[in-house]
Order: C-alpha cells, then structure tokens, then sequence
C-alpha cells in the first residue's frame, strides 16, 4: 500500500513539474539555490496532500463503482476534473482574482493543471491491480 501511494504521489508530482514547466517556462537551470528548484520542491510537496486527499479516494470510487474494463477511463475523466478545478481554485481562490479575468487570462494556464492529473492517471494505469 505504502509503495502504490508513494509511486501514485510520483506520478503526480511529475505531472505538476510538468504543469510548472508549461506555466512558468523554466530554463531548466537546477543551482542549489536556483527558482526551478524551489518551485519543483513546492510542486513536489503539495503533491503528497493533493494525492491523499482527493486523487487517491476519487481512484478508490471509481474502482467501486466504474466496470473493471472502465476503471481507467473513469480515474483519468477525474483526476484531470479535480485537477482542472484544483487550477481554477489557484488562480481565483489562491491568487483572489475575479472568475472573469480568469477566463479572459489565466484559462490556458487552468489547463496547464491537467497534466497533474493525466501523471496520476498514468501511473495507476501502469500499476497492476492489488
């Protein structure tokens, strides 16, 4: 259990680097002290409560209720939903901007929040089933 959480956690970790990557255009410079690093290192934190929370109980539902031939389809339409809502959250509730400017502005960065989602949906497509 401890092993599929920390390589599902990974996972979306990976994909957030990614979503860091797609938003902020990081050079790739990685110093001790360098901005990428950092912000990998948030990314990376955040990842952990962000799979607990709310991907990990969302796949959990899904293989209760979703067919076993489903079940994967159903964990990726969910966790790019929450992760597409976890963006918009960040940039309206987090940063306080009105939903307007967002959609005008900041919508192709919200989207960016889905490859959050598509690592965690990656990763327990690539786990076998317990």
């Amino acid at each position: 259990m401890a092993k599929r959480f920390l390589l599902l956690t990974l996972g979306t970790a990976l994909g957030g680097g990614l979503c860091a990557h797609a938003q902020f255009g990081l050079s790739g410079f990685w110093g001790v002290s360098s901005d990428e690093l950092s912000l990998v290192a948030f990314v990376a934190a955040l990842a952990i409560p962000f799979t607990l929370a709310v991907l990990y109980p969302l796949s959990v539902l899904a293989e209760r209720v979703a067919s076993k031939r489903a079940v994967h389809l159903v964990v990726l339409a969910g966790s790019v939903a929450a992760s597409l809502l976890l963006g918009l959250w960040f940039y309206a509730g987090f940063l306080g901007r009105p939903i307007s400017l967002v959609v005008q502005r900041d919508l192709q960065f919200v989207f960016c929040f889905a490859l959050t989602g598509v690592g965690y949906a990656l990763t327990y497509r690539l786990q076998p089933r317990a």
